[in-house]
């Protein structure tokens, strides 16, 4: 189970989840049997990310789905460059 400070946000979620859309700051947040079908909008950093809960992400943080940084895909031809 977990621990009594983590249980906070989700009680608060757990308020909030009569809601079609939930906003949320918390990134550490677990993902609860209640929130399966909504729609949780979870902050990156920069802006609110949409994360439609299903059976599977439950009991995984809210974060562990929305990354922080974009990710950037190196090209054949800086790689072949930078052996050279």
């Amino acid at each position: 189970m977990c621990s009594t400070w983590k249980l906070k946000n989700v009680n608060i979620i757990f308020n909030l989840a009569k809601k079609k859309l939930v906003k949320t700051f918390s990134r550490d947040a677990v993902v609860t049997k209640s929130l399966v079908g909504k729609t949780l909008s979870v902050h990156n950093g920069t802006y609110f990310v949409d994360l439609v809960v299903t059976r599977d992400h439950v009991g995984y943080k809210a974060g562990d789905f929305i990354f922080t940084r974009k990710y950037v895909e190196k090209s054949k031809e800086e790689k072949v460059k930078k052996t050279t």
